[in-house]
C-alpha cells in the first residue's frame, strides 16, 4: 500500500468511521471518487463527504501534481465562511483515500430547481444572481478566485422555495495576490473570460462568468454557442469568447442581444457590463450588487418555460443518438414523466395527439409576442425528428432527455453504463439491441456503424462522449472535489 499522503498528521491520526456512520451515495460517481451521505455519530448532524481516491494516478509527476491541487483546495475550503458558499467541515485521510466532510445540500442544482418552476420571470433570476454575487463578493473581499463558475456549481441548501444558494466546487480556485496575474488556463469553455484563454488573468474572471450565467438563464443558450456535436467544438467556442460579446440587439442567435426574446433593458445593461472584454471596465462583485437590476427593479414578467427551452436547444440527430434518448426515457422517474405529459398536453391543445407548428406558435408567442415565424420554424425542424410536420410526446420527450444529459457529464456516463451492460467500456450491437427491446441485430450494427469512428463494430465512452458532448473528457490531474 503507498504511504504517500495529501494532508498532515491530524487528518491521519483519526479513522472517519469512528466519528461518522456512512449512508446512501450522493449523484453519480465521478472520475476521483464518490459523494456519501454521512452521519456524525455525536451530533447526529447529516453531512455529505467526497470519498477521494488517491491510486488515479500512478505516475509521480501526475501525483504531485494531483495532490497539490487537492491540497490547496482543502486550504482555501478550510477558511470560507459565508453563507452562499458551501461550508467545508473536515476532513480524514488513510493510505487509499481523502475523505472531505462538507455541508450536505439537498435543494438540487440551478437548472433544476428552473425546470421544477415550469416558468420564471427576471425577479426570480435576479434573486438566484444576488446570491452568487453575495458569495463572490465574500470569495474576492477574501483575495480567493473561483476560476470555474458555472451553472453545475450553484447548489440549493434544502428544498424550500426559499432555500439558500451555495457556490460549490473550489477545484480550479486560486488565492489572489497584489499585481499578480494567473496563467494556467482553467474554466468550462462557454463560461470562460477571454483573459483566461489568453493566460493573465485576476479574480475578474468570475464577473465574466457570471455575466454568461445570467445570459443562459434569461435567453436560454449560451452567448458563445457552438453545437457541441462539431469537430473541436471548445476550440471554436473560445475562438468566440476571444471575439467578445456584442451587446446590441440583432436578429438570430449569438454573442449579442436576440431580438427574438423579450428581456429588460435594466437586465441587458448589466449583462453588457459583465461581459465586457477588458477586466479592468467589466464590473466588480460590488458593484454589480449596486446594480439597479439586482437591488429589486428586474421585470416580474414571466419567462419561457423548461420544456421550451429545451425544445429550442434540441437539435436533430443520427440514429443511434435518438435510440439512446428513447431508451433513457424508459428511466425517468414517475414525477418526470408526469411534468413532460402535463406540458405535451399543454402544447396540444386540440387534443389529437400531436404538436402542430401553429400550436407551437401560439405557445411560443404567448411568452414572446415578438417571436418570428422564421424562428418558430426553426425550432420545429430541429424537433420534428422524422419530418412528418408534427412533434409527437416522443420527440418532446427526447428533446428534454437530451439537454438533461448534455448538462452535465455524470449523466452521460450513468446512460453509457447503462447500455454497457456487462461492463467492459464498450457498447455492442446486442446490448443496444437488448435495450431496446424491439430492435434487431442487424438494424443495431448499423445504428453503430454510423458513429463508430474507431471501426471496431462498437461504442466506448470517447466515442458515446464525442456524440452528446462533441468533446471527450482528459485524463489529466484536475480536482477531484470538482469531477467526484
Amino acid at each position: 500500500m503507498s504511504k504517500d499522503y495529501v494532508m498532515d498528521s491530524q487528518a491521519r491520526s483519526r479513522k472517519i468511521r469512528d466519528h461518522f456512520k456512512f449512508g446512501k451515495k450522493l449523484g453519480q460517481p465521478g472520475q476521483f471518487g464518490y459523494a456519501v451521505e454521512v452521519q456524525n455519530k455525536v451530533t447526529k448532524e447529516v453531512f455529505a463527504v467526497k470519498v477521494i481516491k488517491k491510486s488515479k494516478f500512478k505516475l509521480l509527476a501526475q501525483k504531485r501534481a494531483f495532490y497539490a491541487q487537492l491540497r490547496e483546495e482543502i486550504t482555501i475550503m478550510q477558511k470560507l465562511n459565508h453563507e452562499n458558499v458551501i461550508r467545508f467541515f473536515d476532513v480524514f485521510e488513510d493510505e487509499l483515500h481523502v475523505y472531505v466532510i462538507m455541508e450536505r445540500c439537498s435543494g438540487g442544482e440551478l437548472f433544476d430547481r428552473i425546470s421544477e418552476k415550469g416558468s420564471y420571470s427576471e425577479h426570480d433570476a435576479a434573486h438566484v444572481l444576488r446570491q452568487v454575487v453575495e458569495g463572490l463578493r465574500y470569495l474576492h473581499s477574501n483575495n480567493i478566485a473561483h476560476c470555474d463558475l458555472k451553472p453545475d456549481n450553484f447548489l440549493f441548501l434544502d428544498p424550500k422555495e426559499d432555500s439558500q444558494l451555495k457556490i460549490i466546487d473550489f477545484g480550479m480556485s486560486k488565492i489572489v495576490k497584489f499585481r499578480k496575474y494567473f496563467r494556467r488556463f482553467c474554466g468550462t469553455p462557454y463560461y470562460v473570460a477571454p483573459e483566461v484563454i489568453t493566460g493573465s488573468y485576476t479574480e475578474a474572471c468570475d464577473m465574466w462568468s457570471v455575466g454568461v450565467v445570467m445570459f443562459v438563464m434569461l435567453f436560454g443558450f449560451p452567448p458563445f454557442y457552438v453545437d457541441p456535436n462539431e469537430y473541436h467544438a471548445d476550440n471554436k467556442i473560445l475562438g468566440k469568447v476571444k471575439k467578445g460579446f456584442d451587446p446590441r440587439t440583432k436578429k438570430d442567435y449569438g454573442a449579442w442581444f436576440p431580438q427574438a426574446i423579450s428581456c429588460s433593458d435594466s437586465a441587458k445593461d448589466l449583462i453588457a457590463k459583465l461581459l465586457c472584454s477588458n477586466h479592468v471596465d467589466r464590473l466588480s462583485a460590488v458593484e454589480a450588487l449596486n446594480h439597479p437590476w439586482l437591488k429589486g427593479q428586474a421585470s416580474t414578467k414571466k419567462m419561457d418555460e423548461e420544456v421550451l427551452r429545451g425544445l429550442a436547444s434540441f437539435r436533430r440527430t443520427c440514429n443511434f443518438k435518438q435510440t439512446v434518448l428513447n431508451v433513457m426515457i424508459h428511466h425517468l422517474e414517475d414525477d418526470q414523466l408526469e411534468h413532460l405529459k402535463a406540458q405535451f398536453a399543454k402544447l396540444d391543445m386540440d387534443n389529437n395527439g400531436v404538436i402542430s407548428q401553429a400550436e407551437l406558435a401560439a405557445s411560443l408567442r404567448e411568452l414572446d409576442s415578438k417571436i418570428e415565424d422564421s424562428e418558430i420554424k426553426k425550432i420545429m425542424d430541429q424537433i420534428d425528428i422524422d419530418n412528418d410536420g408534427v412533434v409527437s410526446y416522443e420527440e418532446l420527450c427526447m428533446a428534454s432527455v437530451n439537454r438533461k444529459l448534455m448538462a452535465k457529464e455524470e449523466r452521460l456516463w450513468a446512460a453509457f453504463a447503462l447500455l454497457d451492460e456487462d461492463g467492459n467500456g464498450r457498447i455492442t450491437a446486442k446490448e443496444l439491441s437488448k435495450a431496446t427491446k424491439d430492435l434487431g441485430i442487424k438494424d443495431a450494427q448499423q445504428m453503430i456503424s454510423e458513429v463508430d469512428t474507431d471501426g471496431d463494430g462498437t461504442i466506448d465512452y470517447t466515442e458515446f462522449l464525442l456524440l452528446f458532448s462533441g468533446a471527450a473528457s482528459e485524463d489529466g490531474p484536475m480536482s477531484p472535489l470538482q469531477s467526484s
